[in-house]
């Protein structure tokens, strides 16, 4: 990889070029043996890059893996911001979606509340992708749990989104704290990741493993 990298900083939201500190590779290879115990295979399977980077504006580290596994047949590679992380994989979100999702938390450490309003409206966005009925975000989100959409535990979170989303789009004297915004980015990844790339991510796994038996049987 390049040493800087135009990355986001998820601990003050600046996207820019991040600094490179350093980095290492760590992998791991299949080996087998004949009769005598000689090494007759060495082949690499999965190779990892790990690589540091400092934020310019927060001085705070970020964290990146550069994952490759050679070992699949078509082979698989991908990269990740480790640290800060939001836990969210992108598999089958859609454009829209996303933007919206990583637009919010890249103001997370500008202004708080312009945050959890853009995450209220991104549940919206969810709400309107999986064709939720209702007239307000309170009777979609409620149709989409009826529904078994969401599970029934999402809907308390919802709540809580709805809620500081609508006291952050009033010009009441309300101070949110990191801990609030940091709990609602970490609901909207949760229902990001279980409506979206759970099960594509599930499907490919499950189709892995049956192939690897149908190639043993």
């Amino acid at each position: 990889m390049a040493k800087n990298k135009i990355l986001t900083c998820y601990s003050c939201g600046n996207r820019g070029v991040m600094k490179h500190i350093g980095n290492f590779i760590n992998n791991e290879y299949f080996e087998d043996y004949d009769e005598y115990g000689n090494v007759v295979c060495h082949q690499l399977i999965e190779e990892v890059e790990w690589i540091l980077f400092e934020c310019p504006v927060c001085h705070n580290p970020v964290l990146v893996s550069d994952y490759t596994c050679i070992g699949m047949p078509d082979g698989y590679s991908e990269i990740t911001i480790e640290y800060p992380n939001l836990n969210v994989n992108y598999k089958g979100v859609p454009e829209s979606i996303k933007n919206a999702f990583t637009a919010a938390v890249r103001t997370k450490g500008i202004d708080r509340a312009i945050c959890l309003l853009s995450l209220r409206r991104t549940l919206e966005m969810i709400c309107k992708d999986k064709s939720a009925k209702g007239k307000d975000l309170e009777s979609k989100i409620a149709y989409l749990v009826d529904k078994n959409v969401l599970p029934k535990m999402m809907n308390s979170a919802c709540w809580i989104l709805r809620q500081l989303g609508n006291d952050a789009a009033h010009a009441d004297d309300v101070e949110f704290t990191e801990l609030d915004v940091k709990e609602c980015i970490e609901f909207v990844s949760i229902i990001i990741n279980y409506l979206y790339s759970m099960p594509i991510r599930i499907d490919q796994l499950k189709s892995k493993i049956e192939d690897r038996k149908t190639k043993k049987e």
